[in-house]
C-alpha cells in the first residue's frame, strides 16, 4: 500500500502559471515599498483582466502570457515573473524603477 501512496504523490502535477493565476484573486502589497493603497487584479479566462482600486473605478484591460509562462502581457506592458505560487507572486516590469511589484492571493 505504501508504493502505490508513494507513486501516486510522485505523479502529482505542479499547477501552471496560467492556472495560478486564474486561482486567486491577487492584491499588490508592495512596489519599492509597502502600499498603502492597496488594489486587485483578477485574471479571466478569457484574457480579461479587471483591476480594482478602493478611490478608483474599476479598470478593464487584457493580459496574456508568453516566453514559456515567463513574461507576463498587461496591455502592452510587459513583466518578468520572478516567481509565483498559490499564495504570492512577485512581478518585475522593464522599467527604469528596477521594482519588483508583489501580490498576495486573496482566495474568491
Amino acid at each position: 500500500m505504501s508504493v502505490l501512496l508513494t507513486m501516486t504523490n510522485a505523479c502529482k502535477k505542479e499547477p501552471s502559471v496560467r492556472d495560478l493565476l486564474l486561482g486567486s484573486k491577487w492584491q499588490v502589497t508592495d512596489v519599492c515599498g509597502p502600499v498603502s493603497d492597496k488594489y486587485t487584479y483578477t485574471f479571466k479566462p478569457e484574457g480579461q483582466l479587471v483591476q480594482e482600486q478602493e478611490y478608483m473605478n474599476t479598470i478593464y484591460s487584457t493580459w496574456s502570457l508568453k516566453n514559456n509562462d515567463k513574461i507576463l502581457v498587461i496591455g502592452i506592458a510587459e513583466e518578468n515573473i520572478i516567481s509565483i505560487t498559490k499564495t504570492e507572486m512577485r512581478l518585475k516590469g522593464f522599467d527604469l524603477f528596477d521594482c519588483i511589484r508583489i501580490f498576495q492571493a486573496i482566495p474568491f
